[in-house]
């Protein structure tokens, strides 16, 4: 029998984990991990409203987003960053299960035993604090789980468990499972491996916790097949994924365990403490967690993707496992001892803490600083912004900033498995599959309904399962789709953090120019002046411009923008007509261009020309302007007239 006196020196070092683990988020109030924040903000969708694989598309299943609803309206609530919100409830769940495992001991007369399982548990909150995944799928699960595993381990022992304790457990235990198809065969490991070695207790398999685990599963699996449209959508969207995966792998097979470091460290450790002696109850829950680390080690071989994240379920059982292991319970322990090897391991997790933690804090990071900044200074507080990547770390930056998604995929992953990995790069770029063609129809039309203030779209060559060399960007631009649907209300910004911007401008307003036409092949469609045409020395003037190329350009052109009187010119604006090299423009297509053109400080209050003149740098040479019926007009294009006040 375990000694019944609890161990408080762990109990102490349990509750000074989770103080580090919370002092390490308050510290850092925006660092969260990138797949956190899609579930974040898929569940924002669902706060507001809109329904999963009908109105927004991701490729997991939904039980993360309907948990991650309860941050969402905690930050709404209370307002505080939804980032906090996520990181500090993450951390208050760890301590409730942490909780929760003192107390199923306690009620058992093992409390020795629910300290160490609960400072087992904050060491592991505390490592998956420092490895910036608080919040991932993997953490809930094992905070969600643990009690109910600990429950039916007492359950298969044969004591008496009161369905008002196991039932809850089991509900809960369940949600954590259903959160990654993957943890059930951390389950089947577990409660086979009982079910083997006792077979005569089969009938434990239909305690009223089981049975309430097992209806908890089963009612979200059939919620999936009754939502109207969602069966349909997550039908299409999981097979696609799916083959995605499979095709990103090549000929690897499902059930392969990519084998690392960290893989064979932690079979080691649960070879070694399977083969214990499992005469206590300490000895015979070192074995239940042995289990529970193999069952783990073979959901994280099924995934056969090797993120570090997989491995979390088999972290924390061997954080549970050192701690039992390092601290045998039987004989008792005098309480001296108690505290001098309570005070001993928490120095060494400590230890352990300072060592891992530069690594560990910069580890799956992906700050993106200057897309941060970008937005912030492109966009206002409650303008929305709409992120094309198929990659997550680029959505990060709207939660930093706490700007709405207008993304109703999160992210576009799906589109690169549609682009058959063998082909030549050019076929890549060239293909267009229905299920792209529609995906982007939908982007579109949600552009002209609802235009986002930010377009951002991913720059990078390479990401997780894209074609060799795949880049997003680039094959928007070879398919037209930024001809069609970005370019004529969208300005080129440039390129931050591997993430192309462009910012809304819109289409033409009241103030129509006759069109004019540029040597060079470019025509002026349109021009705006959102801010008026009035001015005082030292401000900013904005004009907006809509251009067209009725052929393509040969050469490299810069607009100039020009505001001269008879006292000289007073202020100057040259740069790339739309901030985009005109031997790249495609004939027909609209671009948009917006300049600001600071008035000198010193100019004279009066009436000034705002001129337009399109050349070649490299020559200094003017294009000749004509309007539309032919009529020559000289180098510079006449467009208003700049009023100067005091």
């Amino acid at each position: 029998m375990d000694h019944p006196r609890p161990h408080w020196g762990l109990l102490a070092g349990a509750g000074l984990l989770l103080v580090a683990a919370l002092v390490l988020v308050i510290t850092n109030p925006l660092r969260i991990n990138h797949d956190v924040t899609l579930h974040l903000l898929a569940a924002t969708h669902i706060v507001e409203g809109r329904v999963p694989y009908v109105d927004f598309f991701n490729i997991n299943f939904p039980m993360i987003f309907y948990l991650d609803t309860l941050p969402v309206v905690v930050s709404r609530m209370l307002g505080v960053p939804l980032i906090l919100a996520m990181n500090t409830g993450a951390l208050l769940l760890t301590g409730l299960s942490a909780g929760a495992l003192v107390a199923i001991t306690f009620r058992y007369d093992e409390r020795h035993l629910g300290s160490k399982l609960a400072f087992g548990l904050a060491a592991f909150g505390l490592v998956a604090a420092a490895m910036n995944q608080l919040g991932q799928r993997e953490h809930l699960f094992v905070v969600l789980y643990l009690p109910f595993l600990l429950l039916r381990w007492y359950e298969w022992r044969g004591r008496d468990v009161p369905p008002a304790l196991s039932i809850p457990l089991g509900i809960l235990g369940a949600v954590g499972v259903c959160i990654k198809p993957y943890f059930a065969l951390i389950v089947i490991a577990v409660e086979g491996y009982w079910l083997v070695t006792h077979r005569e207790h089969w009938r434990r398999l239909f305690t009223p916790g089981a049975i309430a685990f097992a209806a908890t599963g089963l009612g979200y699996l059939l919620h999936l097949a009754v939502l109207p449209g969602v069966a349909e959508g997550f039908r299409i969207q999981l097979g696609r994924t799916l083959a995605g995966y499979g095709e990103a792998r090549g000929s690897s097979p499902l059930l392969v365990l990519v084998f690392s470091a960290e893989v064979t460290l932690a079979a080691a450790l649960a070879g070694i403490v399977i083969a214990r002696r499992k005469e206590t109850p300490q000895q015979q829950l070192i074995l239940w967690l042995a289990i529970f680390m193999l069952g783990a080690l073979v959901s994280y071989g099924a995934q056969a993707r090797g993120f570090p994240y997989q491995l979390l379920p088999a972290m924390a059982a061997g954080s549970i496992l050192m701690v039992l292991v390092l601290l045998p319970q039987v004989p008792p322990t005098p309480p001296e001892k108690v505290w001098l090897n309570a005070g001993r391991l928490l120095v060494a997790v400590w230890a352990a803490g300072a060592f891992l933690s530069p690594a560990a804090l910069r580890a799956n990071t992906h700050d993106l600083t200057g897309l941060t900044g970008a937005i912030e200074e492109q966009t206002a507080a409650d303008e929305p912004v709409l992120i094309l990547s198929p990659f997550p770390p680029a959505y990060k930056a709207l939660l930093k900033t706490e700007r709405p998604s207008a993304a109703r995929y999160l992210p576009t992953m799906p589109i690169i498995f549609e682009i058959p990995r063998e082909l030549p790069l050019e076929e890549q770029y060239a293909t267009v599959t229905p299920w792209i063609d529609e995906m982007l129809g939908i982007v579109a039309r949600d552009l002209e309904a609802a235009p986002p203030a930010l377009i951002i779209i991913d720059n990078l060559s390479t990401c997780p399962s894209c074609p060799p060399n795949f880049n997003l960007h680039t094959y928007f631009q070879r398919i037209e789709f930024l001809a069609e649907a970005v370019y004529p209300a969208y300005m080129y910004l440039g390129e931050v953090d591997n993430m192309v911007l462009y910012r809304h401008i819109g289409e033409p307003g009241s103030a129509m120019a006759i069109p004019v036409n540029f040597g060079a092949g470019q025509t002026l469609i349109a021009w705006e002046m959102p801010a008026g045409q009035a001015v005082r020395p030292c401000d900013p003037l904005t004009l907006q411009t809509w251009w067209q190329a009725s052929r393509p350009v040969e050469q490299d052109f810069s607009l100039g923008a020009v505001v001269s009187g008879p006292a000289g010119v007073i202020g100057q604006n040259d740069a790339p007509p739309a901030n985009i090299n005109t031997t790249q423009w495609l004939a027909g297509t609209q671009y948009v261009d917006e300049r600001t053109i600071v008035i000198d400080c010193d100019a004279v209050p009066g009436d000034y020309d705002l001129l337009l003149t399109l050349y070649e740098p490299n020559f200094i040479e003017n294009q000749p302007v004509e309007l539309a019926n032919g009529q020559p007009v000289g180098e510079y294009f006449f467009v208003t007239t700049i009023t100067v006040t005091e």
